[in-house]
């Protein structure tokens, strides 16, 4: 049955990339603005931003937010504003821009054109969703994650898969009837790129069913319809439990006592991870990690994918510790 329903996906979606485009060019530009932030070079980002949009026709919450950030820090207060309206009508409440970076620009007569035209923003946000759609995804991540809070994974294995395999069928009906659901549909309130029904995905693929879905997202990410990030981490073969799927890099470091070392592929495989990754339109092993560490190092509301980036080791012993360390440490 799962089978079949798949193959169904499979031609619809097929079907709808006749008239989809490609993302692979913003996210190229979008990597491009991103690596001049982490140079402090805000006035590079920001062209790379416009020129990201201008090819696009529904950019990411996560890219406006820093573009946002951006044009904040350029003091730039008609496209501060400019972002804002375009994060409000994607879902975003106000609490996201009392953050102190925003200070500032609170007091600009551009906070208070913002504030006195919300309501009206609000609406046009609401009314640009399938409101029914919208309650079906949060009914179906709401059981998701409901049961797995109220009596564990392990306690209830039997009764977590029953319900699983109920929500994925009517999670594919749903994409049956509208595509791929992303952000635009559903809306989102927050810089990232997490979506509440992502977690069914998550469980499908961890359920031994990765082949099966592995062509339909990695479509969806190149048409911008789906969160290469999120995608990488169900597909990532470095990934602990992702027998399906590709090398992209996404499990660079292992923290050991609050201390990250991180991994240093062989030439031969460096080259593969970096194939897989422009094939989807992600930034390279090397500029990954140039992000992760920038995050690292500085207390940012910069938003960039680094889910799944690290893994916290413990240990039986010390011996074992140590035999880690000195691996690492040669």
């Amino acid at each position: 049955m799962k089978k079949i329903c798949l193959i169904v996906l499979v031609f619809v979606l097929n079907c709808t990339q006749l008239l989809s485009q490609s993302y692979l060019k913003y996210y190229k530009t979008i990597n491009n603005a991103e690596m001049a932030i982490i140079d402090s070079l805000y006035i590079e980002a920001s062209v790379e931003y416009d020129s990201a949009f201008a090819s696009a026709p529904k950019p990411f919450a996560k890219d406006y937010w820093n573009a946002l950030l951006c044009a904040i820090k350029l003091k730039n207060n008609s496209k501060s504003e400019h972002f804002i309206r375009k994060l409000i009508l994607k879902g975003f409440d106000l609490s996201h821009f009392k953050k102190p970076i925003f200070d500032e620009f609170r007091k600009s007569k551009n906070w208070n054109e913002l504030l006195a035209d919300f309501e009206n923003l609000r609406k046009r946000h609401k009314e640009s969703l399938d409101q029914n759609l919208v309650i079906q995804i949060d009914s179906l991540s709401f059981f998701d994650q409901h049961l797995r809070k109220i009596c564990g994974t392990e306690k209830c294995r039997d009764t977590i898969n029953k319900v699983d395999n109920i929500n994925f069928k009517n999670l594919f009906k749903l994409i049956e009837k509208h595509g791929i659901i992303d952000e635009n549909d559903i809306g989102i309130n927050t810089p990232n790129t997490f979506l509440p029904h992502y977690s069914l995905f998550r469980h499908y693929v961890q359920s031994g069913n990765q082949p099966f879905i592995f062509e339909i997202l990695e479509k969806a990410v190149i048409e911008g319809k789906f969160s290469p990030s999120f995608f990488t981490f169900n597909f990532s073969t470095d990934m602990f439990g992702n027998s399906v799927g590709k090398n992209y890099g996404i499990n660079c470091y292992n923290m050991v006592d609050n201390i990250k070392y991180y991994n240093e592929p062989t030439p031969e495989i460096s080259i593969k991870i970096n194939k897989n990754r422009v094939k989807i339109g992600l930034d390279s092993y090397e500029e990954y990690i140039r992000k992760i560490q920038y995050s690292e190092k500085n207390v940012t509301d910069f938003e960039f994918n680094k889910l799944g980036s690290g893994t916290i080791l413990e240990f039986a012993s010390e011996e074992d510790k140590e035999r880690f360390l000195k691996i690492y440490k040669k």
